[in-house]
């Protein structure tokens, strides 16, 4: 008698569990969509990126400078507090979505990347390093005496990690 019981019982906490996380879950990505307003841009020069194009993997996506940590259900973000786009650590992130950075996790070392900016000018990198950390980890904004681009995205069971790829000015 007691064993069922206590089988009973870790079932139902088991079960709840599940439909906690899944609730967590279906606020955090079927939200109303997020827009940003022109307010939330910044361009400080012409050098902000516009676009970022991954062509091996078919990732074209426009891109806005944020004064904040913020997301955009149409682009990816620069984030300003990082280097400009050509001289140091230069960070843009946006969501695990197709049409967005949902794509991100198919590309390979070697890979090119190009970032356009606004001054009709492009960047050109290529892929040197991909790994997943802990969401929490910040050392991936620090900046860097050489010029490198950061991409992040969401991964991991419920979005509990980042994929970052770091790619080198080429």
């Amino acid at each position: 008698m007691k064993t069922n019981f206590l089988a009973t019982f870790m079932i139902v906490v088991g079960a709840s569990i599940l439909v906690a996380t899944s609730l967590v879950y279906l606020y955090k990505n079927f939200r109303s969509p997020q827009v940003l307003t022109e307010s939330d841009y910044s361009d400080p020069n012409s050098t902000s990126p516009v676009k970022i194009v991954i062509n091996d993997v078919g990732i074209n996506v426009p891109v806005k400078v944020a004064r904040n940590y913020q997301f955009s259900d149409n682009e990816a973000i620069f984030i300003r507090s990082t280097q400009n786009i050509g001289t140091g650590n230069s960070v843009i992130y946006a969501h695990n979505w197709d049409g967005l950075f949902g794509r991100l996790q198919k590309v390979k070392i070697g890979d090119n990347i190009a970032v356009h900016l606004a001054n009709g000018k492009k960047v050109n990198y290529q892929i040197s390093q991909i790994h997943t950390v802990p969401a929490e980890t910040v050392n991936i904004l620090k900046a860097t005496p050489d010029s490198r681009l950061t991409l992040f995205t969401c991964t991991g069971f419920f979005d509990k990690d980042r994929l970052v790829v770091v790619a080198r000015e080429i």
